[in-house]
């Protein structure tokens, strides 16, 4: 059994119809996925809900007042270890007392995420 020409292409086009409706869909919400990031960080002063993310650190179990997951691609934060003056954003120093921040590590539901760097901390 032959298939008509006409059919064949009107099916082509149409796949080709679909797929770029596809593609402009996956591509709009690759866009405007960077929105959807978290509300809570203020990048021009390097706060969450107020929290400076840089400063002296203690990693805790129990009442943290931010919960930081580690991840190795798109953090909110990229941190680099200090031994001294974490001033600028995304620079840590681990203390054992008098933290300005104290974190724990999740494997779920992080208020933000972190990526360990040697340079360039700060927000992405």
């Amino acid at each position: 059994m032959r298939q008509n020409p006409r059919y064949l292409k009107y099916i082509s086009r149409r796949w080709v119809i679909y797929s770029l409706i596809f593609l402009a869909c996956l591509a709009s919400m690759l866009i405007i996925s960077p929105a959807w990031g978290n509300d809570n960080l203020d990048r021009e002063t390097c706060t969450y809900n107020g929290k400076k993310l840089y400063g002296k650190i203690l990693v805790v179990d129990s009442f943290p007042d931010l919960t930081i997951k580690e991840t190795s691609s798109f953090p909110d934060l990229n941190v680099q270890l200090v031994n001294s003056f974490p001033n600028n954003c995304g620079q840590w120093q681990l203390v054992e007392s008098f933290p300005d921040l104290k974190v724990k590590y999740v494997s779920s539901f992080p208020d933000i995420t972190i990526k360990f760097v040697t340079s360039f901390p700060g927000l992405r």
